[in-house]
């Protein structure tokens, strides 16, 4: 049964700041019974997700791109698992866009504090200012899942570099 919100959340106050700023959900991937327009306007519709059933890559990202900069320090996500071809992510980040590239959040809290299917997730971290925030998630390995290509195999070691060897992963977006 899904747990929404969170007995604790009024621990944590957040605004959907995608309601009121024209923003856009994109994804590298997004399973055909999905509408991802509607994973950023507060929709408990059960197609308004995001999931990757069916992808072909071992790890997909989905990104809200606001219309200016935003103050951000919160991120309200619901994994949803259906027992089969959906379940939680092996890993994730949440990660913002400033004028070196994307940078990892730090997060300070997670309510509730481990992650559990078909609930909300409320990350809070320190503040940042940006126009956009992208959430990436490795996917459990399921049959013939592929290294998602070029993008993909950039991803997944960017992903290794920063999680493995706890440094930055390349800045590509910089200019000599």
């Amino acid at each position: 049964m899904p747990v929404f919100p969170p007995a604790n959340v009024d621990q944590i106050q957040t605004k959907n700041l995608a309601l009121s700023s024209g923003s856009v959900a994109i994804a590298s991937y997004s399973s055909r019974f999905n509408n991802i327009r509607g994973i950023h306007n507060g929709s408990t519709l059960p197609t308004h997700r995001w999931t990757t059933f069916e992808s072909p890559s071992e790890r997909d990202w989905v990104q809200i791109s606001f219309t200016q900069a935003k103050s951000v320090h919160t991120a309200n996500v619901y994994f949803y698992s259906d027992g089969a071809g959906v379940s939680l992510p092996k890993a994730f980040t949440i990660q913002y866009m400033d004028k070196s590239g994307w940078m990892d959040v730090k997060l300070n809290r997670q309510v509730p504090e481990s992650l559990l299917g078909n609930s909300l997730i409320i990350f809070s971290f320190k503040e940042v200012i940006t126009a956009k925030k992208d959430f990436e998630l490795v996917v459990i390995p399921g049959a013939n899942h592929t290294s998602g290509g070029p993008y993909g195999e950039m991803k997944r070691r960017d992903f290794f570099v920063k999680s493995l060897m706890h440094l930055p992963a390349p800045q590509r977006n910089q200019m000599n």
